[in-house]
Order: C-alpha cells, then sequence, then structure tokens
C-alpha cells in the first residue's frame, strides 16, 4: 500500500484527545494500532460530481472511471461519491453549505485521492481543498482549465481534459449541407451552459457572415421546441448541454436530445460521442469514457505512490468524425460528403450483404437444379435422337436384309430354270394331251361323253397344278409383300420346297429322304420366309455333296417335336465334306461361305428370318461324314399335341 501524507496528522489530532495521565507508552502504542488499520484497509477514493447522476456524460465518465481503476489496481477500492447537483442548485452561496457537511462526513474517512468531475466540481475543490483534504492528491477530470486558479495544479495536483474545435463542429456541418445558412444553437441558463454558450460565440465568428447562428439560451424548452421545428431547410440544431432552461426547469439531457429530435425538420448535431445513435447526426465529438479511462490509470499510478505532481496535463483530443448511418440516410446526406477518416456506425447491411450466403446457396442450388435439369433435358434429346437414329438404322437395316433375302430367293430361283420348265411343262404336256384326246373324242361319230369328261378333269387338275407352281413362285419373288405371320405346317413348308428343288435333286443326283412327323405341331411364322430357310438349306446340302466320284449322296431331312413339347424341330442330314473348322464358330456370320461362287449371306439370312420367328438354327458336323443342320420353332400352344403336352408338362 502507498503511504498517505495525512497518516501522521490523523493520528496526531487523535493522540492529542487521549488523557495526558495514561503517558507516553499508551501513546505509542494507539499510534501503532491505528497505522497498522490505516495499512490495511483499500484506497479510498472520493469522486466530487457536478451534476448529480442525471447528466449521462458525466455519469459515463464516472463508471469508465471506476471500472478502469479498478482493472488497473487488480484490488478492491473504496469508492465514494458526492455531487454539488450544480444543475439544479448553482448557487455559489450554497457552496459553503456543501463544504460544512463535506468536513462532517470526511471526520471519519478521509481520502487518498480526490477526483472532481466536470467545472463547477473542479471549482469547489481548488477553492476548499485546503479546508477539506490538505494534501491529498487531485486529478481535476473533464475540467475547463481556464475555470481553476492558476496554482491548481502545482501542489500534488494533476489535470486530465479534453479539447474541443468549437468551429470545426461548423466546419463539419458546412461540409455535410454547403447550402447551410442558419444554426440554432441549444444550451441551457446555469453558470457553466452560459460560460459555453460565450465561448461557442467567439468561435463562431469566422461564418457570421454565411451562416445565422441563433442562441436560446434565454427561452424555455418549449419556446426551444417551438423555434426548432419551424427551421427551413439548410439549417442545424447545435445541443450543447441543456442541464435547465431559463424557467429553471432541470432537464435529463437524453430527453432534451429525444425531444429535439421528434420535431426537428433538419438534422440535429450534439457534443458528446455517446450520443451518436441517440439522434445526432454525428461529428468532431468529446470523448466521455475515454477520458475516465484515461483519469483512472493515472490515478492508479498515484495510489501506488508516484505524485501527482509529476503528471503533466493531459487533454484528450476529440474523436474522429463519427457518424450515425441512420442519420444521414434520414436526412439524404451522402457519405462522399463526410471528412476524410470519418467513422460510420450503425450501417445497416444491404438485403446482399445480411443473405448473401443464403443467395449464393439458393443460387447454387438453382444452378445445379438448371444444370442437372438441362442435362436430363440434353440427354433425353440425345436419347431420343439416338433412339430415332437406332430406329431408323434398325428400318435400313431390315429394308437392307429384306432386300437382300429377295434377291437371294431370286438368286436361288434363277438356279431353278430347268426345274421350273420341267414343273411347268409336265402340266402342261398333260393339258395338251388331255384337250388333243378330247378333241379326239368329240370327232367321233359317237362321241365318248364320259371320255371327253375325263379328259375336261383332268386338263382341270393339270391347270390347277401349274396354277399353284405358279402362285409359289410368284409369293416367293414378290418383293413388297409384308411379312404375314400366320400358322404354318412345317411338314407342308418342306413339302412344298422338296417339290420346287425336284429338277435341282435330279441335277445334282441327290436323293431326299423325308421322315416327317405325323402328330407335328404348327408353328406361326411366314411361310414364304421359311420356305426360303427350307430350301437354302437344301440347296446348300445338294452343293455340299455335288463331288466328282462321290456315291452316296443323301439328304435326310426330319421333323419331330422338341422334347419339352413347347418346340418343332427340323433336321438336314447330309452326306458331304462337313463344316471346316476355320468357318465353323463364323458359320452363320454375313460374308462367310465356303462355296467358290457363294456370297456368304444364305445362313445369315436363314438366322435373321428364325429370329424373328423366335426360332434357332444350329450346325454340327456327323460323326460318320457330313453336317447336320437344326432349326427350331416354336409350336402354337393350341395346337399341341395332348400327349405331348402332358409330356411336356411332366418335364418342366
Amino acid at each position: 500500500m502507498p503511504p498517505f501524507a495525512n497518516t501522521g496528522s490523523s493520528v496526531a489530532r487523535r493522540a492529542r484527545t487521549v488523557p495526558f495521565l495514561l503517558g507516553a507508552l499508551f501513546l505509542a502504542g494507539a499510534a501503532t494500532g491505528v497505522r497498522g488499520v490505516e495499512a490495511e484497509r483499500p484506497c479510498r477514493v472520493l469522486i466530487v460530481h457536478s451534476f448529480g447522476s442525471s447528466v449521462p456524460p458525466f455519469t459515463r465518465h464516472a463508471t469508465a472511471f471506476e471500472s478502469a481503476l479498478k482493472r488497473e489496481l487488480g484490488e478492491d477500492v473504496d469508492l465514494d461519491h458526492v455531487s454539488l447537483e450544480n444543475a439544479r442548485y448553482g448557487q455559489p452561496d450554497l457552496d459553503e453549505a456543501f463544504a460544512e457537511f463535506l468536513a462532517r462526513r470526511l471526520a471519519k474517512w478521509q481520502p487518498d485521492l480526490v477526483v472532481p468531475a466536470g467545472p463547477p466540481a473542479g471549482q469547489f475543490v481548488a477553492k476548499y481543498r485546503d479546508r477539506l483534504f490538505p494534501g491529498t492528491p487531485v486529478i481535476y477530470s473533464w475540467v475547463h482549465k481556464h475555470t481553476l486558479p492558476a496554482d491548481a495544479t502545482r501542489n500534488n495536483a494533476t489535470f486530465v481534459g479534453q479539447s474541443l474545435n468549437l468551429s470545426g463542429l461548423v466546419e463539419d456541418m458546412l461540409r455535410l449541407d454547403p447550402e447551410t445558412n442558419n444554426v440554432v444553437v441549444i444550451l441551457g441558463s446555469t453558470r457553466l451552459e452560459r460560460n459555453w454558450s460565450a465561448q461557442f460565440q467567439k468561435a463562431v465568428e469566422p461564418f457570421a457572415g454565411r451562416v445565422k447562428f441563433t442562441f436560446v439560451n434565454d427561452l424555455s424548452f418549449e419556446q426551444m421546441l417551438d423555434r426548432v421545428s419551424k427551421l427551413p431547410p439548410h439549417s442545424f440544431v447545435q445541443l450543447g448541454l441543456l442541464l435547465r432552461d431559463a424557467s429553471g426547469v432541470t432537464f435529463n439531457p437524453d430527453e432534451v436530445l429525444k425531444r429535439l429530435n421528434a420535431v426537428s425538420p433538419v438534422p440535429v448535431n450534439g457534443l458528446f460521442q455517446y450520443q451518436v445513435g441517440r439522434g445526432i447526426v454525428g461529428g468532431r465529438l468529446f470523448q466521455d469514457e475515454l477520458t475516465g479511462v484515461e483519469t483512472a490509470r493515472i490515478a492508479a499510478r498515484i495510489l501506488r505512490g508516484e505524485p501527482a505532481s509529476s503528471f503533466p496535463t493531459l487533454m484528450i483530443p476529440a474523436s474522429p468524425p463519427t457518424y450515425d448511418w441512420r442519420e444521414l440516410r434520414r436526412w439524404g446526406i451522402s457519405e462522399s460528403r463526410l471528412p476524410p477518416g470519418s467513422v460510420v456506425l450503425f450501417r445497416q447491411p444491404t438485403a446482399w450483404e445480411r443473405h448473401w450466403r443464403s443467395v449464393v446457396v439458393a443460387a447454387l442450388v438453382i444452378a445445379t437444379q438448371a444444370v442437372l435439369i438441362f442435362a436430363l433435358l440434353l440427354q433425353r434429346r440425345l436419347r431420343r435422337a439416338a433412339e430415332a437414329a437406332r430406329a431408323r438404322a434398325e428400318a435400313d437395316s431390315q429394308q437392307r436384309r429384306a432386300e437382300l433375302a429377295h434377291l437371294s430367293r431370286v438368286a436361288s430361283l434363277g438356279e431353278l430354270t430347268a426345274t421350273l420348265a420341267h414343273e411347268l411343262g409336265q402340266p402342261l404336256t398333260a393339258i395338251l394331251s388331255n384337250a388333243g384326246a378330247g378333241r379326239r373324242f368329240l370327232a367321233r361319230p359317237d362321241p365318248d361323253v364320259s371320255e371327253v369328261r375325263d379328259a375336261l378333269a383332268d386338263i382341270t387338275s393339270e391347270t390347277q397344278r401349274a396354277r399353284d407352281i405358279i402362285s409359289r413362285l410368284r409369293d416367293m419373288l414378290r418383293h413388297d409383300r409384308p411379312a404375314e405371320f400366320t400358322t404354318v405346317e412345317l411338314n407342308d413348308v418342306i413339302r412344298t420346297v422338296e417339290r420346287l428343288l425336284r429338277g435341282e435333286r435330279l441335277r445334282h443326283e441327290v436323293a431326299v429322304e423325308l421322315d416327317l412327323a405325323e402328330d407335328l405341331a404348327p408353328t406361326t411364322g411366314d411361310a414364304v420366309q421359311l420356305q426360303q430357310v427350307v430350301m437354302n438349306l437344301m440347296l446348300n446340302a445338294f452343293a455340299a455333296m455335288d463331288q466328282p466320284g462321290r456315291r452316296e449322296r443323301r439328304l435326310c431331312v426330319r421333323t419331330r417335336m422338341g422334347a419339352d413339347g413347347t418346340r418343332v424341330e427340323a433336321e438336314f442330314e447330309d452326306c458331304g465334306l462337313g463344316i471346316a473348322a476355320d468357318v465353323a464358330d463364323r458359320l452363320f456370320e454375313p460374308f462367310v461361305t465356303t462355296k467358290p461362287e457363294g456370297l456368304g449371306m444364305g445362313l445369315s439370312i436363314c438366322r435373321t428370318i428364325l429370329d424373328k420367328h423366335r426360332g434357332q438354327i444350329m450346325a454340327a458336323n456327323n460323326p460318320a461324314g457330313g453336317a447336320t443342320f437344326t432349326l427350331t420353332l416354336p409350336a402354337t400352344p393350341a395346337s399341341r399335341p395332348r400327349s405331348l403336352a402332358r409330356g411336356a408338362a411332366a418335364v418342366r
């Protein structure tokens, strides 16, 4: 704990009150005990207020001082507050009465430091210091130095004040609105406020030719409000410190600002930093809290033992230009007019600043959805284009296959020219013979009508036979006939093709054996296309056995029901050379052939036709020589033999 200058004098005064008969020993013991108690107590600081707790700037100054002092010392501080209530009473003749009151109050509580706050408190402490707390260090805080005696800081005292450029306030107004021509200055009627009014009038003299300044110290507050409410455009209201109006009514500065702001048609400015956000536009202002903090830092050092007179005068400058963004917006003042280095408070973020994260997320979601939708639409379009292209390709391929199948049929029938001539020659010869016999029978004197009738019947039969041959050939040659899937008897298809290929069989000297199942179920398909498959397989068998010196030339064609009763099968077994190993795996691919004059399309067309009929074709070499081609087709369910159907059910 720091040594205190007033401790010894206090003990001496107390020692003189003790009876002399107690002796020096008792006095020494008493003195030692008092010193021990004094050394253990916390630091005592007396704060003398000018205006009590009703003036926010000084209240904020005191609060900041107290908090900073406790923070600086890191220990408890015994703080005492007294107030002159100068705003309400402000009478010099009351100072003596207050000094008497304070002397009695301090009889048992002597401070280690005195801090007067505000000009009235500073003047009071300077006047009564020697009487109330002689030798106690003093910090004059937020006091106008010109209001103090010249020697106020010489005797263990220092000064912490604030500087404010009053003419700078007018410059800031003109900067915000260059057309400003009228300023109303609101100040009260206390001695301090009249002093401020005099200083303000002196500071604005350079602007007198440009701006009209009106000081309303001699009006009541209601009259001030009426004057303000009628101000013309390009005016400003400069609020000083209205503690008491001319009618003697005391006011709270915050309430004054609130009521002025409600009626004023022009911007209102103030003097204190804390008023930004409470209705003033802003500017270079008193820093009330900073003054309290700086005072506390010096106070802590003094309480630790440093003499107060060792600290030079400290002047806290005005704050940087500080403005309320909401008031700037209210009065249409552009931020470009603010002084350089200005601080704008209470800026409300724009919709983008408030919601940019949500906007970005929403934009990303929308963009992602748009990309996905676009991708889906593009994919759909591409898929449709691909499907259309595939459909066209399949249609073209189908058309090419149909054309190729037609050409194959034409080429096959071209090879059957001799057979066709033979097939048609027989019925035509029979017709001719029967016609001649009929004429002879009719030329007799006694015509044999029955013989003529038989001849005509034979002519009719042979004519029908020739017509059937021509019809079958025409059906196989027609290209534009669409496939007609009807019920087809596979045995009838084989018999028809066998009759058509009779001439080729004779030319190749091949014996054809038909082993056709009597109970073979019908299938569903196009008879002409199935005839083409059978014809191709039989012609291939004829060619495979057409070799000089080969004695056995036999083709066995068998039909039967499949093992499960759901399919019909036909086997074409020859005794030729068989299937070469190099083409066995590619036998049914296009352009694969073992015949020198072949195109390699016959078996490929056969497989395509059977695929369309939901059938299959297979080939394998026989153990004894030659090859066997097997084709299968689905049986028509309603026409399956009952015994086979039961057998199929048993297999499943």
